[in-house]
């Protein structure tokens, strides 16, 4: 596999993990950001920090992922699958068209 596959791979892994979790934190009710009586900003409970508690990552390792900068292992996706209620095959949407 070329560098540059490796690379498209990650990036589009990088972009399905951000799809999921907002999903994901739509579907626990977190899709308000602001306070609608204040405006003030909310805490996300459902940040990279507790997605890698979550996955027993660390935030730099989840960081990594979410800016394409590494590739997780079938074991890392499968883990993160779990916490974010989706298939593995949901974080793995798109990589046919890398290969074509």
């Amino acid at each position: 596999m070329s560098v540059e596959m490796k690379i498209q791979m990650a990036k589009q892994f990088a972009l399905n993990l951000k799809q999921r979790l907002d999903l994901f934190k739509t579907a626990q009710g977190q899709v308000k950001d602001r306070c609608p009586c204040c405006n003030q900003v909310l805490p996300n409970p459902y940040t990279q920090e507790w997605l890698g508690q979550q996955c027993g990552m660390t935030k730099a390792t989840i960081v990594h992922y979410f800016q394409g900068n590494r590739m997780p292992t079938v074991i890392a996706i499968a883990k993160i699958a779990k916490a974010l209620n989706c298939s593995i095959i949901d974080l793995l949407e798109g990589f046919d068209d890398i290969n074509n």
